[in-house]
């Protein structure tokens, strides 16, 4: 297929010349024939970003798949804006040493069986640790905060972050909401909750590997459409207005981020207090949950009440081009007709590149 029949919330896995995945992006949309991804990448963001995709090394390339639920991948398509907003730091080292040598060890790298290995370990967990979705969701538009023994916070993988705000955007419309709190009442166990859901990522998002992922896909055409590789159309090299513009934009989601995280970290969701799961499990069968899907995408997902005024960063970062095209979120809109997000101003084309590890 070609990139101008991309849909957003298509999944985008980047395939090496060794024909094993080594990175994994969700599609956001298009600007001025330019089409852009949301993903978790190393340098030179070392974040949850928004970047334009770029073109696969000689012998790599991508391959799609397309949720057959658009409405949930739009979900979480915002959960990963909201992660841009607060500039969600990539992996660390440590973390991302440890399931890479781990996959290795259980030769899951350059095998032919590579994606039945990766696929087998990231769902052996996925039950068992579901509740870190729950607490996941009871920190947006952050994350859980753990440090590395060098004190910087862990971040997320690619395929984490992909596999995580799927789970958390179905979370959301199975759980109950209290005030400020997710919480799951309408169960025995967190077993029959994860047991009532039609998941179509069911990993452990800390374990997952995106090859793994990807043979799960094509094994699931109930929640996956296979379109295949992808032939990356040519556009125009951005002149030096739009690079100066996407430099801009990257200056002000810097300062918007560092202010956002830092509230976030002050406010009663960044307390240790907040990770005390006990209090989002109030397991109780005759309870009616307090919430529905359409209030769920009612909502924007991209910013929150807490931070700024009305909810909004302080800067001009919601005026750019890029931030009103991708980040602005119809209220209104409940259904899979995606045009509204995309708001038509002056395009920016970034002079970026990205570098892709297996994560």
């Amino acid at each position: 297929m070609n990139s101008d029949q991309l849909q957003p919330g298509d999944l985008l896995f980047s395939f090496n010349s060794n024909k094993e995945s080594e990175h994994l992006a969700l599609y956001a949309g298009s600007k001025n024939g330019v089409p852009y991804v949301l993903h978790a990448t190393s340098k030179p963001h070392n974040a949850v970003m928004l970047t334009h995709l770029i073109r696969a090394d000689s012998g790599c390339e991508y391959r799609v798949m397309r949720p057959t639920n658009t409405d949930l991948a739009l979900d979480a398509k915002q959960i990963l804006l909201g992660w841009v907003e607060h500039l969600v730091p990539y992996a660390s080292d440590e973390k991302l040493d440890r399931i890479l040598n781990l996959i290795d060890r259980l030769g899951g790298l350059d095998n032919p069986r590579s994606g039945i290995i990766q696929e087998q370990h990231g769902k052996k967990t996925s039950g068992i640790n579901y509740s870190h979705y729950l607490l996941m969701t009871n920190h947006l538009p952050f994350i859980p905060v753990s440090y590395t023994k060098a004190g910087k916070i862990e971040g997320l993988r690619c395929a984490e972050a992909i596999t995580a705000a799927f789970n958390i955007a179905l979370l959301m419309l199975y759980a109950s909401q209290e005030e400020d709190k997710w919480i799951i009442e309408h169960v025995d166990s967190i077993d029959e909750f994860v047991s009532e859901l039609d998941n179509p990522l069911p990993f452990d998002a800390i374990e997952a590997c995106s090859t793994g992922i990807y043979k799960h896909c094509v094994d699931s055409p109930f929640h996956w459409k296979n379109l295949g590789p992808l032939t990356l159309l040519d556009y125009p090299e951005p002149d030096e207005a739009s690079k100066a513009d996407w430099r801009e934009f990257k200056t002000s989601l810097q300062a918007v981020a560092a202010e956002n995280t830092a509230l976030f970290l002050a406010s009663p969701k960044g307390s240790p207090a907040h990770r005390d799961l006990s209090q989002y499990m109030q397991f109780n069968p005759s309870a009616q949950r307090r919430t529905s899907p359409q209030s769920l995408r009612a909502r924007s997902l991209s910013s929150s009440s807490d931070f700024g005024d009305e909810g909004r960063p302080k800067s001009r970062l919601r005026e750019s081009p890029i931030y009103c095209t991708f980040f602005a979120n119809d209220s209104a809109k409940t259904t899979t007709d995606l045009s509204s997000v995309f708001i038509p101003l002056d395009g920016i084309i970034p002079d970026q590149t990205d570098s892709h590890i297996m994560s």
